[in-house]
């Protein structure tokens, strides 16, 4: 199984454009995209799930494919206001947003604001926190 970085290089290089080029039509930094095909686990702490959008975007292929080899394998999509629907499902089963906070380690503001702000500002690490405490799955969550 690749890594992520691997991953990502693979499908630049099966798209024939070089890194400049995609990190271009990504919105990307040059030395971001650089970091996303060198270090293993740059794709899951540093880029917005915005970023990561526009870069599967560039890539032509879903979100999931930049993180597993089989994106097919990755069932249905929970949506941003279904993921909304399932934290305030789990807070108004009694527990409180503090707690839920405090369990995942995030702060549910920009969240709860908006999906622009939230794409914008949470990586796929919040993702992989939030999503086991209100029963989704992350892969399915990506935007």
């Amino acid at each position: 199984m690749a890594s992520d970085a691997e991953r990502i290089k693979a499908l630049r290089e099966r798209t024939g454009k070089s890194s400049h080029e995609i990190a271009a039509i990504a919105g990307l930094g040059e030395m971001e995209y650089f970091d996303l095909e060198f270090h293993a686990d740059e794709l899951v702490t540093v880029p917005s799930l915005a970023k990561i959008r526009r870069l599967a975007e560039a890539l032509g292929v879903p979100t999931s494919a930049l993180f597993c080899d089989d994106p097919n394998s990755v069932q249905g999509h929970t949506s941003y206001a279904e993921l909304v629907s399932l934290v305030m499902a789990r807070l108004a089963a009694g527990i409180s947003r503090e707690a839920l906070e405090e369990e995942i380690g995030w702060d549910l503001d920009a969240f709860l604001e908006s999906e622009q702000r939230a794409l914008s500002e949470y990586g796929v690490e919040f993702l992989q926190a939030l999503c086991p405490c209100v029963g989704a799955e992350w892969m399915a969550a990506l935007p």
